[in-house]
C-alpha cells in the first residue's frame, strides 16, 4: 500500500513524459504493488503485521525474505502495452525538487532495508523521510496531511485491534478449534 502510493507520482510523471495513458501504467502499478507484496517486509501491511508477531517470539523475516516466493510469481506476470496521452507535464516541478524526492526515497528505502544495522524501525524511517519532505518543501504540510486515507488507516487500525481482541479473549482459539474440527 505505502509502496503503490509512493510510485503513484512516479507512474503518474513516467505517462506524462512517455505519453502512455495514466490509466493504462497505473493499473499495471496496481497489480504490481500487489504482487510486490511478496517481496519485502514492506510490500504489504500483513507482512509487516506478520513480523510484529513473530519479533515478540523473538523471531523475524529478513528485508527480502519474501522475494523467494515473490520473485517466482512476479516473473509470470503478463505485460501489455497501452495508449497514448500527453496530458499531465511535470515541467513546471522544481528540478531540485524533484532531486530531493528521489534521494529522500532512496535513502528511506536504505533505512529500511538495513533497520538492525541502524537500529531505526520502519516506521520511524518512513516518518523521517516524510518529514525531510516537507522540511525541505517539497511537499507542504497540508498537502503532506491530505495524502494519508484516514478510512485504509482505521481499516487496518480496526481489523488489528479487533485481532488482538479475539487473541486475548479466547475467541480465535475457539474460533480455530471449529474450523479444525469441520
Amino acid at each position: 500500500t505505502g509502496t503503490a502510493a509512493v510510485l503513484i507520482p512516479v507512474v503518474i510523471g513516467i505517462a506524462a513524459k512517455s505519453g502512455y495513458s495514466r490509466s493504462r501504467l497505473l493499473m499495471p502499478l496496481v497489480f504490481a504493488a500487489a504482487m510486490g507484496g511478496n517481496l519485502s517486509l514492506i510490500g504489504a501491511p500483513g507482512n509487516l503485521i506478520a513480523q510484529s508477531e513473530l519479533q515478540k517470539n523473538g523471531l523475524s523475516f529478513g528485508f527480502f525474505e519474501y522475494a523467494i516466493v515473490g520473485v517466482p510469481i512476479l516473473i509470470c506476470e503478463p505485460t501489455d502495452d497501452g495508449a497514448f496521452d500527453t496530458t499531465k507535464n511535470f515541467d513546471d516541478v522544481p528540478k531540485w525538487k524533484q532531486i530531493v524526492s528521489l534521494v529522500v526515497l532512496v535513502l528511506t528505502l536504505l533505512g529500511m532495508i538495513f533497520e538492525e544495522q541502524i537500529g531505526i524501525k520502519l516506521c520511524v524511517t518512513g516518518c523521517i523521510g516524510a518529514l525531510v519532505l516537507i522540511l525541505t518543501g517539497v511537499i507542504s504540510e497540508k498537502d503532506a496531511l491530505k495524502s494519508i486515507d484516514l478510512k485504509t488507516i482505521f481499516l487496518f487500525g480496526g481489523t488489528l485491534s479487533l485481532a488482538s481482541a479475539l487473541g486475548e479473549t479466547g475467541a480465535g482459539e475457539m474460533i480455530a478449534g471449529k474450523v479444525i474440527a469441520m
